[in-house]
């Protein structure tokens, strides 16, 4: 006789996108949670707020992709009032369904869910002159549309309307590109370390429509280490330097950095520079740019001796080149970590590059 064990109950730790603009097209929705089985399916339960009150089950179209993870198509008919949607999971021999999962349905006018470090995607802070990534809907233009390559960098993209501007304690944050669902600008300078640890706002506005205050800590320093792949992990975006030729490379698994040479680590959210002042401004100068802090760099747990760090002249702000000397004890291997350490903050440990 075959045993009717009970399944798991669903769980939902998850969802994404959290949600959408009012009148959007049919979404796809990757929840995430446990005891998802081939028979889980989710459902929306929506109560009118007619008398008397009249409620709606709709099944939602679900694909499980594992124990862990499954897609939900939710119908634009359901997404043409501003709401706030209960999925829940249910699985035909679990004792009961999972709690609501809530898919938001926004009203005009952008919507932020998340502001990190452009190369660590870290969100526990931001510092002044940090290249940050905004994520969120609504927040630009559907093309992506990209800094210009004037001088100064505009606080505006596009130049005409509607366009994209964003504050960070009310002062306006340079920008580099705008879309959608993405915008990347530079931290102000201007913006103070809160040794109190209370957030400021930050504020994107869109077609002449502000966000809500999305709250930033501001903090001294938040490095961040570039990848290849701009994924903030695995290999990273760094180059081999040949003192005898002049000639820099891209590190790679193939191209693995020599022992006792230099290699270039390209690295955002360093702070306030020396000399202080618009990064923006004493670059274009031609003035030396290098961090009040000081800057470590440690490749295979290995410390190199003496680094030198200074944001390249001619780039976009918000970065910093630093020189490092791979030291002669690092074990070889195409996944060496890297680590980079700014005043008392240390970058993601995520990124590695390839030593001979």
């Amino acid at each position: 006789m075959a045993l009717n064990i009970a399944a798991g109950t669903p769980t939902v730790s998850g969802v994404w996108p959290p949600g959408v603009l009012v009148n959007s097209t049919a979404v796809i929705a990757t929840l995430t949670g446990t005891n998802y089985f081939p028979t889980s399916v989710a459902s929306i339960t929506v109560t009118t707020a007619a008398v008397p009150p009249v409620t709606t089950t709709t099944a939602l179209t679900t694909t499980v992709l594992s124990p862990t993870a499954m897609l939900v198509a939710i119908p634009a008919t359901l997404l043409t009032t501003v709401a706030t949607l209960p999925i829940i999971i249910t699985t035909p021999t679990a004792l009961a369904p999972s709690t609501a999962a809530n898919f938001a349905v926004y009203g005009p006018g952008p919507q932020l869910w998340a502001v990190a470090d452009a190369a660590s995607y870290a969100v526990s802070g931001v510092s002044p002159g940090e290249i940050i990534t905004i994520f969120g809907i609504g927040l630009g233009p559907a093309a992506l549309t990209m800094y210009p390559g004037t001088s100064p960098l505009p606080d505006t993209l596009p130049a005409t309307e509607p366009d994209t501007s964003v504050t960070i304690d009310g002062i306006s944050a340079p920008l580099l590109y705008t879309s959608a669902n993405q915008v990347s600008c530079i931290a102000p300078y201007g913006l103070v370390t809160d040794i109190g640890g209370a957030p400021v706002n930050l504020v994107l506005t869109y077609n002449s429509i502000a966000s809500i205050p999305f709250p930033v800590n501001i903090v001294a320093t938040d490095p961040g280490v570039f990848s290849m792949d701009a994924s903030g992990a695995g290999q990273g975006a760094i180059l081999n330097f040949n003192a005898l030729t002049g000639d820099y490379t891209v590190n790679s698994s193939s191209n693995g950095a020599v022992k006792g040479n230099i290699v270039v680590i390209y690295v955002t959210g360093f702070g306030q520079t020396n000399p202080a002042g618009d990064e923006t401004t004493l670059i274009a100068a031609g003035t030396p740019v290098v961090p009040v802090a000081a800057v470590g760099v440690t490749i295979g747990g290995q410390a190199v001796v003496a680094p030198v760090a200074q944001a390249p002249i001619g780039s976009v702000p918000g970065i910093l080149q630093i020189n490092a000397a791979v030291p002669l004890t690092v074990t070889s291997g195409n996944a060496v970590p890297v680590l980079v350490t700014v005043g008392t903050a240390t970058s993601q440990a995520k990124v590695t590059m390839a030593v001979k």
